[in-house]
């Protein structure tokens, strides 16, 4: 019964905690489509580290008897040694085990990031360098006033972090900011509406 139950957990991400968590917040299309990159890039690297010790593992369990170490007068033979080996395969089995499921459950989170990232960048069109500078522009300018927007939702006015990062900003979208959080009502109703591109806040400076 346990087993039954346990073929619905999901020990990672589910695909709506990665569209509306994680990508989804990362904010403008640039934003969300670097954010699926680094989860691709973190979760491949860990999936790597999974494999090397699976394969580890499994000559492990090719070779039980070379993992288990002798006695300090050098007896390895017995039934002490042979419950020692059981005890020692038993450990190995179960942690082959555990990493095929995370294995399989970091691609499965993979292949959600990369499906979103592939339809992220064809939204983006040609990416050069220049049009990347400008993208990662908007980029730091949406986050900044949409953590400007929950400041005022939910403490009425703007926190350290905040001014700090705004102070932080080029002198231009620093400008354009301070303009935006003036209209705070229609600052906190964008955020409310789930933050959607900065076209989106009317008569937008800058």
């Amino acid at each position: 019964m346990t087993a039954e139950l346990l073929a619905d957990y999901r020990p990672f991400h589910s695909a709506f905690q990665i569209d509306h968590f994680i990508v989804g917040r990362a904010g403008t299309p640039w934003g969300r489509y670097q954010q699926a990159l680094r989860e691709i890039a973190t979760r491949e690297d860990a999936q790597a580290d999974e494999r090397i010790d699976l394969a580890e593992v499994e000559l492990g369990l090719e070779h039980p008897e070379l993992s288990i170490e002798e006695d300090p007068r050098g007896r390895t033979l017995g039934i002490y040694h042979e419950a020692r080996l059981r005890i020692h395969v038993g450990r190995l089995e179960a942690r082959r085990e555990r990493l095929r499921r995370s294995i399989a459950d970091r691609q499965r989170e993979i292949a959600r990031f990369t499906a979103l990232a592939t339809a992220l960048r064809a939204e983006l069109g040609e990416l050069t360098e220049e049009r990347k500078a400008t993208l990662e522009r908007e980029t730091w300018l949406w986050r900044l006033l949409f953590k400007a927007a929950t400041d005022l939702i939910a403490c009425g006015g703007l926190t350290t972090e905040t001014v700090d990062l705004m102070i932080a900003l080029p002198a231009d979208l620093r400008e354009t900011a301070l303009a935006e959080i003036e209209n705070r009502d229609r600052l906190k109703a964008w955020a409310g509406a789930g933050a959607p591109p900065l076209e989106a806040l009317p008569e937008t400076a800058g």
